[in-house]
């Protein structure tokens, strides 16, 4: 998810609201490396149609223990 809210000079009165809402998809092609890709859809009338997001992230280091790619929020503390 991803909410907004701003205002212009002037016009605090009336502020912009944004949300936009989607999955987010992790593909990790090796332990030390992740991709994440994230299409978030307009659930408003000032949201862009469709804004996407899409990340790779790579651990550099020795090959010990601990040394992998993050995992994703969902996974944690299990």
């Amino acid at each position: 998810m991803r909410y907004q809210s701003f205002t212009v000079k002037d016009t605090r009165g009336s502020p912009i609201h944004r949300f936009g809402i989607g999955p987010s998809i992790s593909f990790k092609p090796s332990a030390h490396s992740r991709f994440d890709f994230t299409p978030l859809f307009d659930a408003t009338d000032d949201t862009p149609s469709v804004a996407l997001f899409a990340v790779f992230s790579y651990v550099f280091g020795g090959s010990g223990e601990g040394n992998e790619a993050e995992a994703p929020a969902s996974t944690r503390n299990r």
